[in-house]
Order: structure tokens, then sequence, then C-alpha cells
């Protein structure tokens, strides 16, 4: 009984410790838009480097080294967990789609499914905070942890489980967004706009995130690449830890970006002075809060409950 109070009172601390840390950072993005250092242009730019350089460089080298390494001993984890994390993400990610779905429909019928609110809780259920979040709660319980390989074992599961969320995100998140119920196109026009949606589409599944997370897997698969690139003494090695370094710019960023969109945004005065007004914003928030943090979760629980 000792042990499991001491043992409570250690992941408690480590808890505050994580949040603590995860609000100072949002605390110092705050101030930074408060003071103009974090304007619209700052944050466009910062979050153009998120996607085109920090997270694909993340993922490719925590991927690459996580494939290279799962299996070899039991500090790395189970060489299954490369396929089954993947998997775990493509079901969480359908099994989101089709909450948002039901959800959408019990409060905005057949005739709402299409507007921006309900493309938005549809977003939001599909996709978790699959990214920062979890890493930034890893640092603080893992950092000082008696066991040191339990932090790079963690980011190296997150990682994997990027390995199926990020491209998902990246093609379906905009699929969702974009969609539109307008009228059909005929001749010269259709084709025009089938081709246009394929290069989109295309763009999309070959993401900086999804490319990244290839290459990852693609090198950590491969013997010849990992000699020549994630061994210190490989001849492109330079390159792999110039990749880490600014792969670990990855969630300060993102959460520098959090924070300066949260300050820009309208307070809930402002937010009543919309159209919509104060029920409208309400009936937003609802349903996703209902999908998002009730529903998912219990989904969630209960499927480890039983594959356990």
């Amino acid at each position: 009984m000792v042990g499991g109070a001491t043992q409570s009172a250690a992941v408690g601390k480590a808890a505050y410790k994580a949040i603590s840390k995860l609000l100072a950072t949002c605390g110092i993005g705050v101030l930074a838009s408060k003071y103009k250092i974090l304007d619209q242009t700052a944050l466009s730019v910062l979050s153009k480097l998120i996607f085109s350089v920090f997270q694909p460089c993340l993922l490719f080298v925590n991927v690459a080294s996580t494939v290279s390494n799962l299996g070899k001993n039991t500090s790395t984890g189970s060489p299954a967990a490369i396929y089954l994390l993947p998997l775990a993400a493509l079901l969480q990610t359908v099994l989101g789609f089709i909450t948002g779905k039901i959800v959408s429909f019990v409060f905005y019928g057949r005739a709402g499914s299409e507007t921006e609110s309900a493309k938005q809780l549809q977003v939001c259920t599909t996709f978790g905070n699959s990214g920062p979040l979890p890493l930034v709660f890893t640092d603080g319980l893992f950092r000082a942890h008696a066991n040191p390989a339990l932090l790079p074992q963690s980011v190296a599961y997150i990682s994997l489980y990027l390995l199926g969320w990020s491209p998902l995100f990246w093609i379906v998140g905009p699929a969702i967004l974009q969609r539109s119920s307008g009228g059909t196109i005929s001749g010269a026009n259709a084709r025009a706009e089938a081709a246009k949606k394929r290069a989109v589409l295309v763009k999309r599944i070959f993401s900086p995130p999804g490319v990244g997370s290839l290459l990852g897997m693609t090198v950590g698969f491969t013997p010849m690449l990992r000699k020549l690139i994630t061994a210190p003494s490989g001849l492109l090695n330079p390159a792999y830890e110039a990749m880490r370094t600014l792969g670990a710019a990855y969630l300060p960023a993102v959460l520098l970006v959090l924070a300066g969109s949260l300050a820009a945004s309208p307070s809930p005065a402002e937010a009543a002075e919309d159209q919509r007004g104060v029920g409208g914003l309400a009936l937003d928030i609802l349903p996703i809060f209902l999908a998002r943090f009730l529903l998912m979760p219990l989904l969630g629980f209960s499927l480890v409950a039983l594959g356990r």
C-alpha cells in the first residue's frame, strides 16, 4: 500500500510538472502575441516551418531510429509495435469519423452536414491532439525517470503512431473541411475538376510529414541506408543529426503557434456579437465536447479493456 501511494504521488508530481511546462510555454506564446512579436505574419511563417521542416524531420529521425532498433533488445520495445501502432491510428481515425458523423447527424441533421460547424465537428472528432501534447506529457513524465530507456521508447511509440496518423490527418482532414455538396458538373469542366482533385489528392498524400514518415520507415528497414545515414560513422550521418536538431524545434514551435492562435482568437464577449450569438456558439461547442471528450474516450477505453 505504501509503495502504491508513493508511486501515485510520483505520477501525480510528474503530471503536474508536465502540465506546468505546457502552460508556461503557452504563457510565453501568449505574451509574445500580446506584444506583437507573434503577429499573424510570424504565426503563418512558423506554421509553414512546422509543416514543411520541423515535423518531417522529427518523424524521419524517430521513425528511422525506432524501426532500426525495435526488437533488438527489451529496452526498445516489441517489433510488433511497428505494425500495431499505425493500425491503431487508422482504427482510431475511422472510429472518430463514424462518431463525428453520428453526432453531426443528431445535432445538425442531414441538411446541416455540409455546414462549417458540422465540418469542424467532424475534423475535431476524427483527429485528436496526437502530435505535440503526447510529446509534452511524455517528456514531463519520463525525463527524470530512474529508467532512462523509458523516454526514448515512449517517443518512439508516439512516432510510430504518428506514422499512421500524420498522413491520414493531412489527407482526410483537408478533404473534410473542403467537402462540398454543390451540383454536378459535366463535360470539359468535369474533367478539369477531376484532374484538379487528383492533383490535390496526390499533394496531400505526399505531404512533407507523410514523406518524412515513409522515408524514415524506408531507412529503418534498409541495412545499407541505416549504415549510411543513422550509423555514427555513416557518410550522411551529419545530415541525419542536423534533422534531429531541426526536429527538436517541432514541439516548442507548435506550442507557440497554439498559444499565439488562442491569444488572437476573439474573446467570449466578441464572439457574442457574432450573428449566431452566444446560443449559436454553445451549439457549436456542445457537440464537439460530447464527441471529443465523452464518446471517444469511452470508446477508446472500452476497446483497450477488450483487447487486454
